[in-house]
């Protein structure tokens, strides 16, 4: 499960910090930069909204929308804490090793949520 996880992990940062990121930031500031990938981090994982739909209305009933709502607020939430890990942060210097262990750690703690919960 570590190892499925560390695969989500570098691939996604792969993408969006390494590539898109980085292809935006060259455009214009770093933080409009920021915020379009955030924005495209949220609309790849809105790929699967039927299924995410589904899943929350069976957990949450009249709720879900909130719930789901929420769900791409933390997605948005997360990639702008990723990519602040990679430009680092005053005195420290930043990476992309950083994020890819940030996302790590929170798809593996997702994993064993859905699995003991």
């Amino acid at each position: 499960m570590f190892i499925l996880a560390l695969l989500i992990g570098i691939s996604e940062q792969l993408l969006f910090t390494g590539f898109v990121y980085n292809t935006y930031k060259t455009m214009t500031t770093e933080l409009d930069a920021q915020i379009q990938t955030s924005i495209l981090f949220v609309a790849f994982h809105m790929i699967r909204i039927q299924v995410l739909i589904e899943s929350f209305v069976t957990f949450y009933f009249e709720l879900a929308y909130v719930y789901l709502i929420l769900y791409f607020l933390a997605l948005f939430i997360f990639m702008n804490i990723s990519i602040m890990l990679f430009r680092g942060y005053k005195n420290v210097k930043g990476s992309l090793l950083y994020s890819i262990l940030f996302h790590t750690f929170v798809d593996f703690s997702l994993i064993l949520f859905v699995l003991f919960i």
